[in-house]
């Protein structure tokens, strides 16, 4: 189960494998289901990102899905799939503001990281990897991004086209 604190309305949004959920943040207030298409079913439900203030995604990482669920109305919120076939195993979704997409970074040997337009739900590769099982994916404010991964064990930096990358940390 994934968590992240969703700042842009006080929520605290955990994502369990059949259903997302929402709790009010500082509050002793249960978990409330949000919906999600009833008309599939949803297998691993893992990596999730947010716009900051009424969209989150998450990717399925099972079916090679990835939802947007729309939290302006928390009594009413509603989910749509937005890539109905990510072609590779979708694991963890940052949101680029800048450029009004998802970056999406994807679990295997050679991972791929894909980028999601916002505006036409366009899937496209943006760099293939020399890096296995990809896990998360984060960017800062100058437009690097950071990329845990499995194999190896380590967080790359790339550039913010994607050109270069270094290894900030490696485990052990």
């Amino acid at each position: 189960c994934n968590e992240r604190k969703n700042t842009m309305v006080g929520l605290l949004t955990i994502v369990h494998t059949k259903a997302g959920k929402k709790q009010q943040a500082n509050t002793d207030q249960r978990e409330q289901p949000i919906p999600l298409d009833q008309e599939l079913t949803r297998v691993f439900l893992n990596g999730m990102a947010s716009n900051g203030t009424d969209k989150l995604w998450v990717s399925d990482f099972s079916a090679k899905k990835i939802y947007e669920l729309n939290v302006a109305d928390l009594a009413a919120p509603t989910s749509s799939i937005v890539v109905a076939n990510t072609t590779s195993t979708p694991n963890g979704l940052t949101y680029d503001a800048a450029n009004n997409r998802l970056v999406m970074v994807s679990w295997g040997a050679n991972a791929s990281i894909k980028a999601i337009d916002l505006s036409t739900y366009t899937l496209s590769v943006i760099t293939t990897t020399n890096l296995g099982n990809c896990d998360g994916v984060d960017h800062d404010s100058y437009g690097n991004y950071y990329v845990s991964s499995w194999s190896p064990n380590a967080i790359t930096k790339f550039s913010n086209d994607f050109t270069t990358s270094s290894t900030v940390t490696v485990a052990g």
